[in-house]
């Protein structure tokens, strides 16, 4: 009974067997796609038609049905055949793929169902399945011109670049901002070449790290818009500039593979160039101003209310505002005479607020009170012009007090370690070594001729050692001999990345660094704070440190070319060069002035 069972089993199991095997060598493979179904009159699809089988012939062919009048056929791929052959339990089988591809136009706009196409193999007729296209208009922007009408067709995706406000003045801030438009599918989305914004000082604001698209109707059509990226540019010069283009760069199907798998291809997207009118700065401008056009606000204080004599004390100075960062320089102090005042510690933050960038500078000074009693600080302002009111206008502080108290009576010398120069000299204790053995070892030891040149070696040493002992401590505690012995180094490497903004062609940016290189040397070199003041105070201060009549005449008209070319005018018959040329050859020769 049980063996019977057996047999049935087996029989059920061979017989599921043949007609499974049957079934897999009868199966076929038949489609149709259209790598895009959404589309607009002008634009190209593929139709991509894919059979594969174990009865495929290499002359197999399928008929195209007629397609017009909303597409034409515009070139044909293939037909390519591929062959696969495999080995299993000894039994061979084969399978081949079949693809063709069509390259189709569409031409009329409506809704068009691509019938299903068919193929006949032996007694057996196999479908692929109808597909349902939509023909739009072509987006088009419509201008007269003559007796001539042009049509700009606006293809998808597109990359739209847009600008505010479009006429502005020379140093007010304009956002760029890249939004892409697309309906069709993309992949892989990168950025490709920057714009080209050579006219600007340039700060990012945003940078999108991936797609996050809004719905959102362009011209009577459905989008979808995903922000790329935007700038806040400055424009360093007056006339007609341009925003260049941005370009980027996506993955987009082309049908399939003899596999069935996708293939992609790159294509490139551009924003069109964008020109702008930048007006000039109205004239007279105020002494003051140093270029900064916006919104601004500005504040001072103290870092205490009451300070001693000889003690250290800070005052911060904080303009904010929407202008170009560059252009927002140290004010002019009026100190009170009992205080020294040492250069400032600059710092710059931004932010973005309301879609715009703001900057905040600070200016951190160090002054040391030498009388007690009330003093005050007078108002401190800083001009800049308003590009709404079309004025130049100023923000002010006001007057800050400060009560200078008796410094510590009595108070011992203190060194930089802490201790009291007693307590130093009671650190010493002297060895007393048995003096009969050095006495010997001594008598031995000055027989040996080195031994004297050893010793005048020796005091050399520590004389050295007592001169650099006191260099240091006095370039730490001496703020403006530290600055002094540090100013031509640090203008030799501000010349240098001068020379490198010139040899990139930024000129805006190279004058603004060589004019900045040659006013911190003056004040580090000086002891001075040089931004904000008048031509004639410069000269005078530099008149008081010695230095010759031509070359302070020298100096002056070098800033002036400098200040003139900044606000956007040219100077004749001098390169950047030349500029560099006459600079480096003017600070060396201030630095061999002796003070």
């Amino acid at each position: 009974m049980m063996s019977r069972w057996l047999k049935n089993i087996f029989s059920i199991f061979v017989l599921g067997w043949v007609l499974f095997a049957f079934s897999a060598k009868a199966q076929m493979i038949f489609r149709a796609e259209l790598s895009q179904t959404r589309l607009r009159v002008g634009e190209q699809t593929i139709l991509n038609i894919v059979l594969e089988g174990e009865e495929v012939e290499a002359k197999s062919g399928v008929e195209l049905p007629d397609l017009s009048p909303y597409f034409k056929v515009d070139g044909q791929i293939g037909p390519s055949v591929s062959t696969v052959m495999t080995i299993i339990n000894g039994r061979m089988t084969k399978r081949t793929s079949w693809q063709i591809q069509y390259l189709l136009v569409a031409n009329k706009v409506g809704s068009f169902t691509i019938p299903r196409l068919s193929y006949r193999s032996g007694s057996q007729t196999y479908y692929s399945n109808p597909i349902m296209v939509q023909i739009l208009e072509p987006a088009s922007v419509q201008t007269r011109e003559g007796d001539f009408e042009k049509m700009e067709i606006r293809q998808d995706p597109f990359l739209s670049l847009e600008l505010e406000p479009k006429e502005i003045f020379i140093g007010e801030q304009v956002i760029a901002s890249w939004y892409l438009y697309f309906q069709r599918q993309i992949m892989e989305l990168n950025l490709g070449s920057g714009p080209s914004l050579a006219d600007f000082k340039v700060m990012e604001l945003e940078r999108s790290t991936q797609l996050s698209p809004m719905i959102k109707e362009h011209k009577g059509e459905v989008w979808n818009v995903a922000f790329i990226q935007s700038l806040a540019l400055f424009p360093l010069g007056a006339g007609n500039v341009n925003v260049g283009s941005l370009e980027l760069l996506y993955q987009q199907r082309a049908g399939r593979d003899f596999w069935g798998m996708p293939i992609t291809k790159q294509e490139v997207v551009r924003s069109e160039p964008i020109s702008i009118t930048v007006k000039p700065l109205p004239l007279p401008s105020p002494m003051e101003f140093t270029g900064a056009v916006g919104k601004f606000e500005m504040r001072a204080e103290f870092s205490k209310k009451e300070a001693r004599v000889n003690e250290n004390l800070s005052l911060l100075v904080e303009i904010r505002g929407d202008g170009n960062p560059d252009y927002i320089l140290e004010p002019k102090l009026n100190i009170p005479a009992e205080f020294e005042l040492y250069p400032p510690e600059v710092k710059l933050e931004t932010a973005i607020e309301g879609g715009r960038l703001w900057s905040k500078k600070r200016f951190e000074y160090v002054l040391v009170p030498r009388k007690e009693g009330n003093f005050q600080v007078p108002e401190l302002r800083f001009c800049y012009f308003d590009p709404e009111s079309r004025k130049y206008n100023y923000v002010k502080t006001e007057p800050i007090s400060i009560k200078v108290n008796p410094g510590a009576s009595g108070a011992e010398l203190v060194s930089q370690g802490g201790l009291k120069t007693s307590e130093l000299k009671a650190d010493i204790r002297f060895i007393k070594p048995n003096q009969e053995l050095l006495k010997s070892e001594g008598e031995r030891a000055w027989q040996e001729k080195w031994i004297g040149l050893i010793q005048v070696l020796g005091i050399a040493l520590v004389g050295l050692a007592y001169w650099y002992r006191a260099y240091l401590i006095k370039l730490e505690g001496d703020e403006k001999f530290r600055k002094r012995q540090r100013a031509f180094r640090e203008f030799k490497g501000r010349l240098k990345q001068a020379k490198k903004l010139a040899g990139q062609n930024k000129e805006g940016e190279f004058v603004s660094e060589l004019k900045s290189a040659l006013l911190q040397y003056l004040g580090d070199r000086l002891g001075i704070s040089p931004w904000g003041l008048l031509e004639e105070e410069m000269a005078e201060v530099m008149e008081k440190n010695s230095v010759p009549k031509e070359k302070i005449k020298e100096f002056l008209v070098l800033l002036k070319d400098l200040n003139r070319f900044q606000f956007g005018k040219a100077i004749s018959g001098v390169s950047s060069k030349e500029l560099l040329e006459k600079s480096e050859s003017l600070i060396s020769t201030l630095e061999k002035v002796k003070q």
